[in-house]
């Protein structure tokens, strides 16, 4: 029995998204300050999918509560978004912006962690296993901030909003 065409496509776009961060990940030497922020974003992206997967009655992801690092500022980067759109956002130049390919993708949120000047973390986060899209802003947000409401969408996945 063949699966469902649209899962095979979601299925497909997943293992894209999954790869991409595997490469940014681990696309330089362990040293490598970029390789570091998008470890410590995908651990970060990991959580919010399990926790989402684990519990049928979860109804928040906080953040900054699951974040291993410090940080002080979140950017929530719609797809779609261009690289000089992120750049301006967090004021100021990133390789990682372009690499992370948010201008061509719909399947992914990018996710960027600041503490003061410095990108801590960073992960594009598959919108099956967590779609923040309505909660993009080029806005900062606050650990204050970080916490988000859960909900399911009747074919499956997780629709984030911000909690006000």
């Amino acid at each position: 029995m063949q699966p469902h065409p649209t899962l095979t496509r979601r299925r497909t776009a997943l293992a894209k998204v999954l790869l991409l961060g595997a490469i940014l990940a681990t696309g330089g030497c362990s040293g490598d300050p970029e390789s570091a922020r998008w470890s410590r974003g995908e651990a970060v992206g990991r959580l919010v999918a399990e926790v989402l997967q684990k519990k049928d009655s979860v109804r928040t992801v906080n953040l900054a509560e699951l974040a291993p690092f410090r940080w002080d500022r979140l950017y929530i980067f719609a797809p779609h978004t261009s690289a000089s759109a992120v750049e301006q956002a967090i004021g100021k130049p990133w390789s990682g912006a372009e690499r992370s390919n948010i201008a061509q993708l719909d399947t992914a949120t990018l996710l960027v962690f600041m503490a003061g000047d410095e990108i801590v973390a960073a992960t594009m986060q598959p919108r099956d296993y967590g779609d923040f899209t309505a909660a993009a802003s080029v806005s900062p947000r606050s650990p204050a901030q970080g916490l988000f409401r859960v909900e399911r969408l009747p074919g499956g996945g997780w629709l984030m909003h911000e909690v006000r």
